[in-house]
């Protein structure tokens, strides 16, 4: 029952692995591979549409310059043959001065009768009244408002003063709403043609004519005019080659089946096209997007059938057959055309999806065939785990550790002999490989026990001699219980070692001369070096103080004395301080120690025994110190302190600073010496919080009470 429990979830596991990791490379590859190649038919569509686009475009462009450039030599010709005329009736005007006014209008009207034959008109204004009438002019008169297409009123240029001297062109647009009655025009040059003037109106939508105002002197001007009728009507033919090209360029491109391709008017006139144009795609179109599309030129959209409110209802049987379509659309602007083209998204899809059913077909015969390869691999591999499973089965009930750390190694030499029988030891995979793992495996046990053994003996012996060493250290130094209580002098230490031994020291006792000697100092290094360093540097501090020697003086000494056979030039940072409790003086010498630290109960800010007498103890012979001096008040306490306490980090490596404990200072400045203590060890726990401790805390306070 247990073999086949672990058989099955052996063999379950190992599907699912098989399974489930053809299935995490499939399924990214299929996804990949199918999106790209959707996104290169894509690209592709794009690609064709876009030159085929393209290719229409450049033809209408081509075209309608084309166009413009014929309707622009037409119309600079009109302009020129004007100006000529204009010209020439100037000069006829100054050449006839010596007639007559009548008569010079009489020989000017019949000119003007003769130029009407050539479709031009000829008219001469005076004070913006006609001399030489025209139905034409009159005509563009009657609206008094009336403007050419740059803004300009009819009746300004009528006055030779609004005129510059070389004369202006104009261009008027009549309609059918400017046909005028020929009675309401008296003198008409020529009736004949004022009725077919308004005839013409009466047929066209509209109507564009050409004017030339010329100066002759301060007060008139000739009029010239000619109809643009015939330049339009050359102009719509050409519009009507650009369609045909236009349809032969449809006929001649190669799309996807089914896409559509057509040229629509802004009226909505379908002017060419390819393929089955849908009357609800151009309805839409020219309903909901021929604004954005003029704004935009060229713009493309996804289109599904679920179309704006506006023709709701309206069955679109293109999509109804297709599904949804890509449209794209060009305007065209200088004629307000409308290149419109559509591909089904199958169409465009249907190569991935393809590739998409055969690689999904690959994909499950795949499967299958690491399944079964799986099923015969789980069998070969679970028939060898069950002989493993029991030899451990065995191992585990057989007390053979307790017999190896017993030494009773005969016996356990016979368990692991019968533990070795028929395992697969000659099999060359990993089955074979964990059954000589295993046999091997009872001797490195027995050695690995006896070595820890060994080890865990070191290191508890080790631990019992770093213990010792910690409480001879800690003897050196006077307890705190120790300190003593004067009626004018109260003091406090601490001390906390980062390891089990340090390197930091303090030390209070009574001089000779019955002064009051304190001691703080910081060894450099850590460890057992440091920490006989130090106990060194305190005997000789006692000694030197009990021959009577100032502090600098005894400075001097222990420099002398550790200085000597220092190899590894250790050093110490060391202050001594022989306080008199009755006057508050103090003398002292500070070897690169921090400076002591001074506050009282009416303190603004902390004051400093700030005298150097030299660098640290111990490194080189010969070092001179000197004294300094100082005196602390009633009420004043003094704080001296290893540099563990404004170097103390936490966690994110930051310093407890000295500026932190000036605050303190000043925070707590009436507290006796022990509470100050405690004060600021507990504000540097909170600093460092889950920190270990990177160097030895040592502070001794002072105070001289009141």
């Amino acid at each position: 029952m247990n073999f086949a429990h672990i058989f099955y979830s052996l063999r379950t596991k190992l599907f699912a692995l098989v399974f489930f990791s053809i299935l995490l490379i499939t399924i990214p590859t299929i996804t990949l591979t199918y999106s790209s190649i959707r996104t290169v038919s894509t690209d592709a569509e794009e690609v064709i549409f876009g030159n085929a686009l393209i290719l229409i475009e450049d033809n209408i462009n081509s075209r309608y310059l084309n166009l413009v450039a014929g309707e622009m030599v037409n119309i600079l010709e009109r302009k020129l043959n004007l100006q000529k005329t204009a010209l020439l009736a100037q000069s006829t005007w100054y050449e006839l001065d010596w007639l007559k006014q009548k008569e010079k209008q009489k020989v000017l009207k019949g000119w003007a009768n003769s130029l009407l034959t050539l479709d031009t008109h000829f008219g001469i204004y005076k004070n913006s009244k006609a001399l030489i009438p025209s139905f034409l002019f009159e005509l563009i008169g009657a609206d008094k408002s009336r403007e050419d297409f740059k803004r300009q009123p009819f009746s300004n240029m009528l006055k030779a003063s609004k005129l510059p001297k070389e004369g202006m062109y104009a261009i008027f647009t009549l309609d059918k709403t400017d046909v005028l009655s020929l009675d309401n025009v008296p003198g008409i040059v020529d009736i004949k043609q004022a009725t077919a003037i308004n005839s013409l109106l009466s047929q066209k939508e509209s109507v564009s004519v050409i004017m030339y105002f010329l100066p002759i002197n301060a007060d008139s001007v000739i009029v010239l005019a000619s109809i643009l009728d015939d330049i339009q009507e050359r102009a719509a033919l050409s519009e009507n080659a650009i369609v045909k090209s236009i349809q032969e360029k449809f006929n001649n491109l190669e799309f996807y089946p089914n896409s559509m391709l057509s040229l629509i008017s802004g009226s909505g006139e379908i002017l060419a096209k390819r393929g089955e144009i849908c009357e609800v795609e151009v309805n839409f179109f020219l309903k909901e997007m021929a604004e954005k599309v003029r704004e935009e030129k060229t713009m493309e959209f996804a289109y599904d059938g679920a179309i704006n409110s506006s023709i709701k209802g309206e069955e679109n049987p293109f999509v109804k057959t297709f599904g949804s379509i890509v449209v794209r659309v060009i305007h065209f602007k200088a004629l307000d055309w409308y290149i419109l083209a559509t591909v089904p998204v199958a169409t465009i899809e249907a190569p991935s999806m393809s590739l998409l059913y055969k690689l999904s077909l690959i994909t499950f015969v795949i499967i299958a065939l690491c399944l079964f390869t799986t099923f015969v691999l789980a069998y070969r591999i679970a028939k060898p785990l069950q002989s493993l499973t029991n030899k451990a089965q065995v191992f585990a009930n057989s007390g053979i550790v307790n017999q190896l750390s017993s030494n009773n190694k005969e016996n356990a030499s016979q368990i692991l002999l019968d533990m070795s029988k028929d395992l697969p030891l000659t099999r060359q995979d990993e089955v074979g490989h964990l059954a000589n793992a295993f046999s091997n495996m009872g001797k490195a046990l027995d050695e690995n026990i006896r070595n820890l053994m060994a080890s865990k003996l070191v290191t508890e012996r080790i631990q019992g001699e770093l213990n010792a060493a910690r409480d001879i250290q800690m003897d050196i130094l006077p307890s705190p219980a120790d300190a003593p209580h004067l009626t004018h002098y109260e003091i406090a230490a601490f001390l906390e070692p980062a390891k089990e031994v340090g390197g930091d020291l303090y030390d209070f006792f009574v001089a000779p001369d019955g002064r009051q000697v304190v001691v703080i100092g910081d060894v450099s290094g850590k460890g057992v070096g440091a920490a006989l360093f130090m106990s060194m540097t305190v005997t000789l501090v006692r000694y030197a103080i009990a021959s009577n020697l100032a502090p600098h003086v005894a400075m001097e000494q222990i420099n002398e004395m550790l200085s000597r056979n220092n190899t590894n030039c250790m050093f110490v940072t060391l202050f001594i301080g022989i306080y008199d409790t009755e006057t508050g003086d103090l003398e002292y010498a500070n070897g690169g120690h921090c400076l002591p630290c001074i506050v009282s109960k009416s303190s603004t800010e902390v004051k400093f025994f700030d005298h150097l007498s030299g660098t640290v103890v111990g490194p080189l012979e010969g070092i001179s110190y000197s004294l300094g001096k100082g005196t602390l008040n009633k009420g004043e306490i003094c704080l001296l302190y290893s540099d563990g306490v404004s170097e103390a980090m936490n966690e994110q490596n930051e310093l407890y600073s000295e500026t932190r404990m000036y605050e303190l200072l000043l925070k707590h400045q009436d507290a006796k010496p022990q509470a100050l203590i405690e004060y600021f060890y507990e504000d540097i726990l909170l600093h460092r919080g889950q920190a270990e401790a990177s160097d030895d805390i040592t502070m001794l306070a002072f105070m001289r009470l009141d």
